[in-house]
């Protein structure tokens, strides 16, 4: 097996990245969230966030490319958090322009004939609800997420946490 520098330009690509059942369920908390941010705002220069191991499923024809998440659910669940997250504070002319790009990313088409989309990232039963509840958001007629408190799921929480920190920068 060959291990490659990709970025996260896999998540480009058609197709749906699985999360095993194996895996633990979301469990960053605000003090990962900070230090993410504080990377990336800190940071004029791309850098090393951490890997993502994953490794392809097999398909039948026609299916779209199927990838297993063998390391790096944290990381890769909290940063499709913070790309929602920042694409849900854009003002609505930029939102417009990049809608297909950031969904791209985000969703994806389950056959090549219909104009069907799901989302990208599949979580075991833990956390499956959470997480679509956050990326479906705000997209056609799904609900905003509201009234996230301490006792509410760690993805909800994350959701929240960095909609607060970039609506607070985009203030500054």
């Amino acid at each position: 097996m060959k291990a490659e520098a990709k970025g996260v330009k896999f998540l480009s690509l058609e197709g749906k990245v699985k999360i095993p059942f194996f895996q633990r369920s979301y469990v960053w908390n605000k003090d990962n969230w900070e230090d993410l941010l504080s990377e990336l705002f800190n940071r004029a220069n791309s850098h090393f966030l951490g890997s993502i191991i994953l490794k392809q499923l097999p398909t039948t024809s026609g299916e779209p490319k199927q990838l297993e998440v063998v390391d790096g659910q944290q990381r890769l669940t909290t940063l499709s958090i913070l790309l929602k997250a920042l694409y849900d504070t854009f003002p609505p002319e930029l939102k417009e322009n990049c809608k297909g790009d950031v969904l791209g990313l985000l969703f994806y088409r389950k056959d090549f004939v219909s104009a069907n989309y799901e989302i990208k990232i599949e979580h075991s039963q833990v956390d499956a609800n959470a997480y679509q509840s956050v990326i479906q958001a705000n997209i056609d007629k799904n609900p905003p997420i509201k009234d996230v408190n301490e006792n509410s799921h760690k993805i909800l929480q994350c959701y929240q946490y960095f909609l607060n920190q970039l609506q607070n920068k985009s203030e500054d």
